[in-house]
Formats: C-alpha cells, structure tokens, sequence
C-alpha cells in the first residue's frame, strides 16, 4: 500500500532550521568579534550587531526553509524563532554567571521575531512557469 503524504508539519526540517539559525548566528558572532577586535566597530555598538546577527540567521536560515514548507508560514517562522531564543536562554543559563532579564535580551527577540515576520511575507514557494502555447 502506497504511503501517502501527510499535510502535517515535518518536525525534522524544524529542528534543522533552527540549527542552521544557531549556525548562521554563532558565524554572525565570530565576525561581530573580528570587526571588534579589528576596532572597525566600536564595543558601545556590540549590542546592535547582536541583534542584527539574530534578525540575519533568522531571517536566512527561514528563507531556505520555506523554499520546502509550504504551509503555515507565519507560525513556522516564529515559532522557529521563538526556539532559536529558547537555545540561546538555556545557554545563557548555562555558560553563564547570571543572567538578568532586560532590555538586551528584549531587543534580541524582538530582532529574531522580526526576522521571522520578514521571512514569512517575503518567502515560500515560487511558483513555476505555465507555458503558454498559442493555436
């Protein structure tokens, strides 16, 4: 009996997404501390390319991903966005001495969040082309 395809969401294509949000973001991190360490970016604006690392992976990475989901599109990338912020919390927690709630890691979920809105209106399939014969 043929297996038929299911319209449900494929949860191993959603955990590979936000491994590869994670991966963009870590690859974002290390340039962010290259520009520092170089001083063509200031350390008062550490906090900004944070952010934009994180609207950049989220927004990337949910890119690829929607070329093959083609269903719920504003949910999948905010709810990928929403697990990229909860991996980045647990290892805050736990690589780091305390972690206070502020207005830091307010701006980056905020930032992820817009990541994934921009990603939802601007992705998804292409359609393919239609060809037109004339008689």
């Amino acid at each position: 009996m043929p297996e038929s395809k299911k319209s449900g969401i494929d949860w191993k294509m959603v955990a590979l997404n936000v491994l590869g949000i994670v991966g963009c973001y870590l690859l974002f991190q290390l340039i962010n501390a290259l520009l520092i360490a170089k001083e063509a970016v200031g350390e008062g604006r550490a906090p900004v390319l944070i952010c934009l690392s994180a609207f950049l992976s989220v927004l990337l990475s949910s890119m690829v991903f929607l070329r093959r989901e083609q269903h719920g599109r504003l949910p999948l990338c905010l709810g990928c966005a929403f697990l990229f912020l909860a991996v980045i919390l647990l290892v805050a927690l736990a690589f780091g001495e305390g972690l206070t709630v502020g207005s830091q890691i307010f701006a980056l979920g905020l930032s992820a969040a817009l990541g994934g809105l921009l990603a939802a209106l601007l992705g998804g399939r292409k359609k393919g082309r239609r060809s037109t014969k004339r008689r």
